[in-house]
This record gives structure tokens, sequence and C-alpha cells, in this order.
């Protein structure tokens, strides 16, 4: 996978034939395969449809891929509506969308995605309408829009009229049509057996044009590409051009050794205008517009390498990827538009190649050439158009010392300086043989401090400052002495440097010199005194961390570092540093320790890291790149940096070393459709459509809540860097990052109109303008349906008419004894009054015995239970009190006395005494009276008799849980919490609380199973109520997990918080932070951890949500 000029142009020393072996990766493949999920290896066929799937055709069905899953379709015997032949090949779209399949056996079919119908069109000996073959060797839509040209094995060419619906046969007998191309005009250039075809559609004449000569093998054409060239085809002796002027041919020439016995399937331009040559055994070939050709092989051990040689197919999609199917290696994706990374590395399989992979540094020397040190290789030095090592050697002392380099310079002489981590320095001399080295000696002051080398740097000056683990050398080259600073003598003045291990030194804006160090930051003058030390003390204008690995000057003259922890800029004026300590967050990087720092011409710094390589934008941006970028690894090393010109930085790591133009790094505009491939309903898949257009709407039942969403942003160059953003109007109105997740679940959504819409990036995280949506419509109960609700109160009308028309009649035939009947409720409201004297006791007994079992919680809230239905007796004892006292009993007395006293002449009495007749009238309506009031002191008496029943059942519930004994058992907690979690479901369902669980597989554990319910649900509504000022984003996260010797359980919600004043109090009996709450729930939890050897803790930030943390020991079963 060599281009010989891209190289080049970034090295003018190197030239095509060094490079040629030079171990130099600048493009890769991205392979997909069976084990990915592809039906077969052997590819036929790849088309993209309007929506901007991709559609396979394979030996063993025809795939749908969204960049994520594989949808296949295969031929089922006796079942027309699958595939006419599993064996699918070639493919092509018509003007309506409609997919088009050329199978090997089994006809042409007529794929409607729509409808999501096949059509099969099949041989018919007797039928001169029907196709003429059931092989369909290749297939092609007219510019027209209004045929589809269908090539076959051993039938010729036909052609499918869409408005009629009707096949014409043409070049009658078994002639195989391998391929079928349209030019501008709508003429036609057919491949076959015999040679090159030209077909006029318009006529229907043709004429055979026969490709012979002494190179030519075969008459074959089996590809064509027409273009400002002339006619290509594609034959098993080559390319041959032909001129449809001159009507000649020639060979085509592009100065690759094998161009002349190629066996070439496929002819294809790309959208750049190269032209790319699929051959069958021999690879795959791309002919740049510059003459330049790429020849692409398969390499067992290299993965990023073709994964075959006998390629079948191409095609180029709409975000610039390039799909190549071979027959063996399934398919291969190739980025038309990848990032300028070139990679250079150690390859066992060439001779002239790196000497090692792990690159440690760089330098140019005088004459051009570059020089890249190893951890442990020595140097190798491209020169000449080859690469030159030199390795230390104990039988030559003019060898290099160590083969362990640290840092390369060169000097205005071209003499060349290698640091070394254990053999000192040394230095080669142009034209010298071999190197001078510079070792310690204790008995030379003037020597080396140190045989431990780190950096070098060369000054305006020429001298040399070389950074050691005892402080910095300066060298004076002429007199070849050494002058030593360290941190605790300088002798060119000031106090010691800030550290004696150094890391990197360079010059700054007027000659002063800035010397990193593992601990610190120093600043020298020109002449070498020690100006200043600075260090990271924590505050505002200081250092984000002590080590400091690398400096730049940009071109603004303004100093940078590159610390442990960030990046800082120095101030000057104020003698401070601006730091960049929120890298990290924006990068999604796990390293803020920037190793090597370069500034191009567009004022953007490229930053090594041990995570990656990453660029920062003047506006504050940044952009990381991986290995799928075309990196060496994601691990860059300190000093391994190098601004070869203006155009070419080189980066090394552990894997070898990158060369690019930072200029043409730039994102890929391509703006993906984003679409829902599928929707399951309760672990069913319920929607899976062929096209975007599919999706309207999908019903389901108010029982088939649980809802997960798919969905794919349709760009394939790399989809595990594509984003998405869900939003669920009607539920959730504003948008969610979900990262690379492609799925979203629902759960217990209610009844109603629901719009799902997902939002994706591309590969270089640009979000696409393109939004998928669904339309859900939960459908509610019938109990929730207007006709039911109509008839409900229809029914309802009725029965309240007729008990209206009951109880009127009920109540004019009672009779009854009212006084019998007042004395037994007297008696019964006495036994009330001292039942209610003797439930007050009780509650007074169960507030103190739920206080004393721990289980406070529980008995306020039965005890609140009882004094509901304490004020009920109380209020039914005073209807009842005021009943009797305002009974007509005593005007009865009173009556009974007069008549006793007239007990001699009554008749009398009540015909001629002024009262007789109010008598009469009184007797007369008192049994309506007593009625009444009988049948009110019987309602009163039922409901008191129902709150004496209920307070009963209040107490034995009570009585029987404190009985309950506290037996452990095999308890899995995951499901134990999921069991709360729906105790409460309901509630936290009204306060919006979403419920995020990450549960780690963990053993059983021997706890009691009751008491740990207890708690859960107690803390689970103690979180919920933390969240209820919260207007949105109500979270309450619940994790499980195994540490060690314990199982971790984990309650986080995002509500008010707790002040740590409060924090160590709210686990105290009567302590709460609730306005109305007791206090007891906490406390009865942590006496309860503490009984069955665990632990509970709270950590907590005012106004940021709690995590409660509970340790529970693990005892397995």
């Amino acid at each position: 996978m060599l281009n010989l000029s891209r190289l080049t142009c970034i090295f003018v020393l190197f030239t095509a034939s060094a490079l040629s072996q030079m171990g130099v990766v600048l493009d890769s493949f991205r392979r997909i395969n069976s084990a990915n999920g592809l039906p077969s290896d052997i590819i036929y066929g790849v088309i993209q449809d309007g929506d901007g799937y991709m559609w396979i055709g394979s030996q063993a069905g025809l795939t749908r891929h969204d960049g994520y899953d594989f949808r296949v379709f295969e031929h089922r015997p006796n079942d027309d509506s699958t595939l006419g032949d599993s064996n699918a090949g070639v493919l092509c779209l018509d003007r309506d969308g409609n997919l088009w399949i050329g199978t090997w056996g089994g006809g042409l079919d007529e794929f409607d995605l729509k409808e999501e119908v096949i059509r099969h069109h099949r041989f018919k000996a007797e039928d001169p309408g029907a196709v003429s073959s059931d092989r369909i060797q290749s297939l092609t839509a007219d510019q027209n829009d209004r045929t589809i040209w269908i090539g076959t094995f051993d039938g010729g060419l036909n052609a499918f009229d869409l408005d009629s619906r009707t096949i014409t046969r043409h070049l009658a007998g078994d002639e195989r049509i391998w391929t079928i191309r349209q030019d501008k005009s709508g003429h036609l250039w057919l491949g076959s057996d015999d040679g090159l075809i030209s077909f006029e559609p318009e006529t229907g004449e043709y004429e055979l044009i026969e490709i012979s000569g002494p190179t030519q093998p075969t008459p074959t054409v089996m590809s064509v590409l027409v273009d400002d060239r002339g006619v290509l085809c594609g034959t098993m002796g080559g390319i041959k051009i032909y001129d449809p002027v001159t009507r000649t041919f020639e060979d085509m020439d592009f100065g690759c050794p094998e161009q002349a016995h190629l066996n070439v399937r496929q002819i294809f331009k790309d959208s750049h205008g190269a032209t790319w040559l699929a051959t069958y055994g021999q690879g795959l070939y791309r002919l740049d517009a510059d003459g330049s050709y790429v020849a692409y092989r398969s390499r067992t051990r290299d993965h990023r390498s073709l994964s075959h040689d006998r390629v079948e197919c191409l095609f180029e999609d709409r975000g610039g990827i390039l799909w190549i199917g071979t027959s063996g290696g399934g398919l291969n994706l190739f980025n038309l538009n990848a990032k300028p990374f070139s990679h250079v590395f150690h390859d066992p399989e060439l001779e002239n190649t790196l000497v090692h992979n792990d690159v440690s540094c760089f330098t140019k020397d005088k004459e051009g050439a570059l020089w890249v040190g190893t951890f442990g290789g020595g140097v190798s030095i491209f020169k000449d158009q080859k690469w030159h090592h030199d390795v230390s050697s104990v039988t030559n002392p003019r060898s290099l010392s160590d083969n362990t380099v640290r840092a390369l310079a060169c000097d205005r002489e071209g003499d060349v300086y290698v640091a070394t981590y254990r053999g000192g320095l040394n230095r080669k001399r142009p034209g010298a043989e071999g190197y001078d080295r510079f070792l310690l000696d204790p008995t030379n002051p003037t020597g080396p401090s140190s045989n431990t080398m780190r950096s070098l740097m060369v000054d305006s000056r020429n001298r040399l400052w070389i950074g050691t683990d005892r402080g910095v050398d300066l060298m004076e080259q002429t007199e070849g002495v050494f002058r030593h600073i360290n941190t605790q003598t300088n002798p060119f003045g000031g106090p010691g440097i800030a550290h004696q291990r150094i890391l990197t030194v360079v010059e700054g804006l007027n000659g002063e010199v800035w010397v990193g160090t593992e601990n610190g930051l120093s600043k020298l003058s020109a002449e070498g005194a020690t100006l200043a030390n600075y260090f990271a003390e924590g505050t505002a204008g200081t250092l984000s961390h002590d080590r400091v690995f690398s400096i730049l000057v940009d071109r603004d003259q303004r100093i940078w570092f590159g610390t442990s922890y960030g990046l800082n800029r120095y101030v000057p004026e104020t003698d401070s540093f601006e730091s960049f300590l929120n890298v990290s967050e924006k990068l999604e990087s796990v390293s803020n320790q920037f190793l090597t720092i370069l500034e191009d011409s567009n004022r953007q710094m490229w930053l090594g890291t041990p995570a990656g390589l990453y660029r920062y934008s003047r506006d504050g941006s940044f952009r990381g790149f991986d290995v799928e970028d075309g990196l060496q690894s994601q691990t860059f090393n300190l000093n391994a940096v190098l601004e070869f010109d203006e155009h070419t930085f080189l980066f090394g790591g552990t894997n070898g070393f990158n060369i690019f133009d930072p200029t043409k790094v730039v994102d890929h505009p391509y703006d993906p459709p984003v679409v829902v491939t599928r929707v399951d309903v309760r672990q069913e898949t319920r929607l899976e459509p062929l096209t975007n257009a599919s999706i309207h709407r999908l019903e389901i039942g108010w029982h088939e809540r649980e809802v997960v969403v798919h969905f794919a942003s349709l760009d394939y160059g790399l989809p595990s860097r594509n984003r998405y953003a869900t939003m669920l109007k009607g539920y959730q109105d504003e948008w969610v990052q979900v990262g690379a997740q492609t799925s979203a679940s629902f759960m217990n959504l209610g009844a109603g109109d629901y719009t799902f819409m997902v939002k994706g990036t591309n590969r270089d995280g640009k979000w696409s303008h393109k939004i998928g949506e669904l339309h859900l419509k939960i459908i509610p109960p019938f109990w929730q349906t207007t006709w039911f609700i109509f008839l409900c109160f229809l029914g309802l009308s009725a029965i309240v008419g007729w008990r209206i028309w009951d109880v009127r009649h009920y109540t004019s035939m009672l009779e009854t004894t009212v006084h019998e009947r007042t004395q037994s409720l007297e008696q019964a409201n006495d036994e009330l009054r001292r039942s209610a004297d003797e439930l007050r006791e009780a509650q007074e007994r169960l507030v103190l015995a739920a206080h004393q079992a721990g289980m406070a919680e529980i008995a306020t809230g039965v005890l609140h239970n009882i004094g509901n239905l304490l004020n009920s007796v109380n209020v039914s004892s005073q209807e009842l009190e005021k009943c009797l006292n305002t009974s007509k009993l005593a005007s009865l007395k009173r009556v009974n006395d007069l008549i006793r006293e007239e007990s001699g002449s009554l008749v009398e009495c009540v015909s001629k005494h002024p009262k007789g007749e109010a008598i009469m009238r009184f007797y007369m309506q008192l049994e309506k009276v007593l009625e009444e009031e009988n049948h009110k002191l019987g309602e009163e008496v039922a409901q008191l008799t129902s709150k004496v029943n209920l307070m009963g059942e209040v107490i034995a519930t009570q009585q029987s849980y404190a009985k309950t004994p506290q037996f452990t058992e095999s308890v899995d907690l995951r499901r134990l919490f999921d069991d709360a979690l729906k105790l409460e479901q309901a509630a936290l369902d009204r306060d919006h609380v979403t419920v995020v669980k990450e549960y780690s597989d963990i053993p059983n554990c021997l706890l009691p199973r009751v008491k740990l319910m207890q708690m859960f649900t107690n803390l689970i509504k103690n979180a919920r109520e933390a969240m209820i000022k919260l207007e949105r984003g109500k979270r309450l996260r619940v994790g499980i997990s195994h540490e060690e010797e314990v199982v971790v359980v984990t309650i986080e919600d995002n509500g008010v918080g707790i002040g740590e004043d409060k924090q160590e109090m709210i686990f105290n009996y009567g302590y709460s932070t609730k306005q109305g709450g007791h206090g007891f729930g906490l406390h009865a939890t942590a006496i309860a951890m503490g009984e069955i050897g665990g632990s509970i803790s709270v950590s907590s930030d005012e106004g940021r949500g709690s995590v409660f943390r509970l340790e529970f020991p693990l005892t397995n079963e």
C-alpha cells in the first residue's frame, strides 16, 4: 500500500524508488466480513439507496447495512415473497427507488423498498417477453430513467421498460454480457466474451469490436469505463483504451510492471478523479491524476491491508467511502477523504526500513537528512533515499555509546549530537567515521555531569545545552568544556535551578533559556544565570503542575508550557501563568499530559499526549485524533517531535512516527442522514422499515409500554465515532446527549402521542442537519376512552335515579321503637368513649414500643392512621351526643305527665283541655320524628363500628409485624432493589424522576430480606422527596457492585443535598432535614446496617444532590 508520490511531496529528498521500500503506511482499509454479520465473504455487488442505507449482494443473500447492524434477505423454497435465489449478485436502483437484484440462477428480482415487496422476473422458454436467462451478469439503469438494461450469462442483452413493464431481448444468442456502461450521449458500451460491443438503444443496432494482439490472451472484456480518455476496457491482459473516433485500441501504460497481465474485473472512477482497477487475484490498483499509482495487496499479518486479492466490485457512497467487494475476503472500506497522517514504522519484511518502532526524538542535519532516535534501536538516518542505521557495538569504540537515544540536535557546523540514556553524549561530525563520546569522568570537573541525558538544545549562539539527571550542562563546542548548573549551585550566578532532573530546554524570546524539570520550571539568562524558579502553588497565576514536559515559543512570541496537568501560557507583564485546565473535558481524553507541542502556519497548536494527538485552535476549540485517523498509536513520546518544514510535522510514539501536513488536516463536511432503523416493543421487533419514507406512525397498546428505538447516522467512515442526541416530544422536550449509544429505551409511557427525534454527527463530530423521526401513539386502556366514560356516566345516572327512588320508598316504610333504640345507643356511646380512652393509651404504648424496636418510621405511619380514626370517632361521638340532647324524649315525658295527671278523665281532657288537641297532633307526628332520629343514630353507630374495626386491623398489623422473625436468607440485592423501586414507581413517575441503574455481576448474600426492603424503600422515598423542588432533570442513580469483601449499593440523587455540618447528624435519632420529618428512618437504617455487619455513609454538596453508600458483608450462599 505505497503511494510513491505523496511522501515525495512531503520530503523532497525522498525519491519514489526509496519510498517503495520504506515501510510507510499511507492508506488503510476497514474490513467487514462474515465474522461481523455478513452472510458470506464472497461479494458481487454494493449500492447505496436514496435513504443512505448500503445494500450488499453476496453468494448467500442480499444484506442491508446501516453501519452497525445487518439485515439479510435470502431465498426460501416455496415462498415467492423472498429472493428468487440467495446467490445475489449485481445491483442497481431505478427512478422510483426500487432495488433490482440480478441473481445467479433465480432470475431478476425487483425489490419495492417502500412496499417491502419482491417481484420476480424469470426466464420462460416459451415467452419471448420474459428475461432471456436466469443468470444475471450485469445491470444498469438507463440515464433517461425509463429502462433497466440487463446483461445475462448466456442470453445476451435485455431491456426492461419501466413504463410498459415489458422486456425486449437484444443480441440474440448465448452472448455473455459482463458489463454495461452508458456514455453521455446515451450510447451503450458492452463488455462481452467476444470483445467490446457498441450498442445504440434507440435503434437496437450494435457492432462487435474485437480486441486482439500479441499481448491479449482472450478477446473478453469484463469491465468498461467511459471518460474523456475514451472507452477503457478491462481485460485479462490489462487495460485497453478504445478511441471511437480513430476506432483503434492502445494499451494503457501507468508505469506498473504487471500492467499487461492484470485480470481487470471492474474499472471505477472516484469523486476525486482517481481510477481504480479491481483485479481477480492481483489486488487493487489506484491510478491518480498525476500519473502515479498505488498497488494494494493482501498481507496476512497486516489487518489494515486489503483482505483478499480477488476483487469483484467497487462503489463509492455519498460520504466518500469506497466499498470494495472481494471474492473470499468480504468487504473492505477505504476512506477517500482520510486524514493525511502517513505512518512510518519498522517492517521486518523490508530491508530498507526504520530500525525500531519506539521513536524517541528527531533532528534535521545541515544536509537535510532526517535523523530518528529510538528507544533500544539506536539511530536511523534517512539520507540518499535510503535508511542508514547507527547502533552501539561493544567492539567499536567509535560506534554509538548506547542504543537508547533520548535527544538529537544539530549545530551550525553540521555536527549532530546524540544524547543517550546511559551512554552520555555522542557527536558525529560531517564526513567523519564514527562518533566522539563524552562520558562522565569523576576526575574531570569539566566533563558531563551525568551519563543519563534527556534533552538537547543548540541556542542562537551555537552553544549546546544538555538536560541531564543532575541538572543542566552548558557545552562550549570549541573547547569541549561542560559547565554545570544544578539545584545547589550555578557558576553563572543566581540560585540553583528548580530540580536536577531535566525534561526539556528551550531558548526564549530574548535569548533567555527555559528549563522544564521534574519538579518546577527555571528561567536562566542568556549567559546562564538563574533568574527565577516557578512552581505549582495551587493559586492563580502559578503553574498548573510542577512537571514541565514541553515548551513552545509561538508565532506571536508567546511562550507555552505543556505540563503533567494542562497547558500554561506565560504572561511576561505580571511574570505569571495563565492555565488551560479544561482540556480533557473538551477532548473526552484520559490525559492532560502534553508531552510535545508544535504550532502550524494557521496558529493552531498540535499536542502529543499519552492518549492521542490533539489540535488546539485559537478559538478555544479542541480536536482529537486516534489510530482510526492513521496515527501510529495512541501513545506519543516525550521530545519525539520535529517541524521539518512549514508543511511537514513529525510526531513519534511507541509504534513508529507520523508525517503530515497540518494545513491539510480538515474535518469532513458530509451531512449524513440520521434514520430510525428498528423499534422493539417488549423485546420483540415491531417496526423495521426498509426506507425512511415508511416510518409514519407506530401504535401500541397501553400495556406495551416498553419501547426501544434503534437509530443510525449513515456515515460509514467510522461508525464508532458517530455521536447522537435524542428527544421524545410529549415526554421530555429537550435534547439528551447519548454519546455513541445507538438505541434509546422508554418505559411506562402514558397514553398519548409522542414524537421521537434523533440527530447525529459524522465521523469528525459535525452534527447533521438531517433528523430521524418516529411518531409513536400509545392507545389508552378502554376505561380511559371517551365512549367508555360516556357509557359510565349514563349508567351512573340511572343508578343514582333508582337509588333515590329506593331510599324514599324504604324511608316511608320504616317503623321502629325509638325508646329502646335510644337506650342501646346511649350504652354504645359510653362504650365508645371508654374504647377511645383505651386506644389513646394503646397509641402511647405503640410509640414507645416502635421507638425501642428501631421501627419509628413504621410506627409513625401506623399511629398517624390511628389518629385519623380517633378523630372520626370523636366526631361521631359528638354527633350522637347532639342527637340525644335534641331528642323528643323530654317532650314525650312532659306529655305523659300531663296524661297521668288527667288519667281519670282522659277522654274529657283530650276533648276539652286547651292542650288536648295539641297532644293528639304531637302523638301523630311523634312517629315520623322518632323514625328520623332512629335512622340518624343508626348511621352514626354504623360509622363508629366501622372505625373501631379498622383501628383493630391497624393494631393487629402492627403487632404481627413486630413479631416477624428477622431471619437471614439468600438475597440477590439487584432483584430486591428492583422490587423496592416497583413499590415506589408510582411516586417516582408522578414526580418525573428518571431512574438510572448501574448493576454489576455480584453473588447472592445472606441478609434479612424484610429489613433490607424497609431500608431501600425509605432511602428511595428520601431521594425522591429531595428532588421535589426541581423543575426538570430529576435523576435517581442506583449502583450495585462488588468491591473486595463487600457488596456496595449507592443511591444518588441530584436534589437539594445536605450541608456538610448536617451530614454527621442525619443518622441520629429524631434528627431530620425535612420539614415535618421525624428523624426515625435513617436512624433505623443505620442501626439495621450495624446489626448485619454493614455500614452506611453519605457524601453530599448542598444544592448538588447526595450519595448514600451502603456496604454489605460479602457472605456467599
